[in-house]
């Protein structure tokens, strides 16, 4: 049984412009990038779920699928429609939106925070735990295949949409050869970053970015000491641990491959026999985990994406900026959770919502569109305050976790189990009885559509959280709490 990942791009989506789709399109460039480098198919789909995905299954003789969950009214939409085209293959939803699956954490719908706080803290235990590692899975293309890359040009002609820049590392190179001073100072590097209190993590994962990919034997292993330097840092306790590990299992394959080979091309010197894999090629084999069973999906997979011909299939509003003060991309994501917790983690309890201060994470749009998992932003948050414990930092992270895990999974509760989550119906009786009791009232300004979008009130803290979220894309936390109740509230 093979993997492969499929991504279903809907060209045009509510009214989500090139800003929403630019920042995750340019996400799943690295997200491409990343499974390639595991041996893992990849493959974006363009139209509608319900049609692609089916035929996509069906093409390729796929027995089994399984999807993210979602709450929304679209998106489950999508999938019912999908499950019933694909009455007789497997179809699984798995939360990995939330911590703790909306589901578990409580069987109805709760009334506020208060009621699924105590739930949702009892089961984190069981289910706030570390990820399993993802092991590589090399792939031999059918022998048909031809790879044509289709390149991004290095700078966007469009103007939309610019190419992720290639990671600082070897991770594409499956073949890049480092020499034996490199190796061993690379090896000091990481020996030093791994016993350093707290972990010097932005120096491990440097070093661990220019290991990735690199082809290594015995001898150099041996010599350098960079074997047991990753191997430190996979049994370290942070979020590293898990690539760390992937490169030692790597390693030991392919130690283990050179010791059969060398034993291989013993046996056929005595017996003259089988010299041919005795070779390289033979080598190469033993090294292969499992290939993919579809040589068919292969195929349509093998090319890389052409990200500036989809971009431009998008039926969207093009007009709107895109933000230039958040980078995309899983990579990016991390680096925003480390830059959070060294500089605004232990402003957090006291100061989120203070609109003069800048005491937010910035981590929602990661959030959102699937580039950072709830999951191990909270693992990564956690390991920063373990590492340097303060009162400010625990007080920060009490209040980061209540925010991030609580509330945030409150609303998925609030939509999974209220069928009017997206209309006044399913407002509370307080909201709604404030809004029609005064309905009919005579209102000292009337503003347009134009005039709100353009932040032309006559109210000064209106206007600034618009001009906000106009120019950059974010309106403060506070500020929606603020305006979401004052729309609700008696005039």
């Amino acid at each position: 049984m093979g993997l492969s990942v499929i991504f279903c791009l809907v060209p045009t989506f509510h009214e989500a412009t090139i800003r929403q789709y630019g920042f995750m399109l340019r996400g799943l460039q690295e997200v491409e990038r990343d499974l390639r480098d595991l041996g893992i198919p990849f493959k974006v789909l363009s139209g509608n779920p319900v049609d692609e995905v089916p035929s996509f299954l069906r093409r390729h003789e796929g027995c089994a699928l399984v999807t993210d969950f979602s709450p929304l009214r679209t998106g489950r939409a999508w999938k019912s429609a999908v499950g019933e085209k694909l009455s007789s293959t497997p179809f699984y939803e798995v939360d990995a939106h939330n911590i703790v699956p909306v589901w578990v954490a409580s069987d109805k719908q709760e009334v506020g925070a208060r009621t699924i706080r105590k739930k949702i803290n009892e089961k984190l235990p069981m289910w706030l735990k570390d990820f399993p590692p993802l092991e590589p899975q090399p792939i031999e293309p059918p022998p048909h295949a031809q790879a044509v890359a289709a390149p991004l040009p290095a700078e966007d002609t469009s103007g939309i949409i610019s190419p992720v820049p290639p990671a600082p590392s070897s991770t594409s190179d499956r073949t890049s050869v480092l020499d034996e001073g490199t190796l061993m100072a690379l090896s000091a590097q990481l020996e030093a970053a791994v016993v350093a209190s707290p972990l010097d993590l932005a120096t491990a994962e440097r070093v661990l970015g220019q290991l990735e990919g690199v082809r290594i034997d015995r001898a150099l292993l041996k010599a350098t000491g960079v074997g047991k330097a990753a191997n430190e840092l996979a049994k370290a306790k942070c979020d590293l641990s898990t690539r760390a590990r992937t490169l030692v299992d790597l390693w030991k394959a392919a130690v283990s491959a050179e010791k059969a080979a060398a034993t291989a091309g013993a046996t056929t010197a005595t017996t003259g026999a089988g010299a041919a894999a005795a070779g390289p090629s033979g080598s190469a084999r033993s090294l292969a985990l499992p290939r993919h069973p579809s040589a068919s999906l292969l195929g349509e997979c093998v090319a890389p994406t052409d990200w500036t011909a989809l971009e431009k299939s998008l039926v969207i509003d093009r007009n709107v900026k895109q933000v230039d003060w958040l980078l995309p991309g899983p990579a990016a994501a991390r680096e925003a959770v480390h830059a959070f917790c060294a500089s605004r983690l232990a402003l957090f309890a006291d100061k989120r919502n203070d609109p003069n201060v800048h005491a937010h994470s910035d981590l929602s749009p990661y959030l959102h569109f699937g580039q950072l998992s709830a999951q191990r932003m909270a693992l990564m948050v956690q390991a920063a305050v373990a590492a340097k414990p303060q009162a400010a930092l625990q007080a920060g992270l009490e209040s980061f976790l209540e925010e991030s895990i609580v509330r945030r999974e409150l609303s998925d509760n609030f939509c999974f189990y209220n069928p009017n989550y997206d209309n006044l119906n399913g407002a509370a009786g307080w909201a709604r009885e404030s809004l029609e009791l005064h309905a009919a009232d005579k209102r000292e300004h009337v503003y347009t559509l134009k005039q709100l979008e353009e932040a032309q009130t006559h109210e000064d803290i209106w206007n600034a959280a618009q001009r906000q979220m106009a120019r950059t894309g974010k309106m403060h936390g506070f500020m929606r709490m603020y305006w979401a109740q004052e729309d609700s509230a008696p005039l």
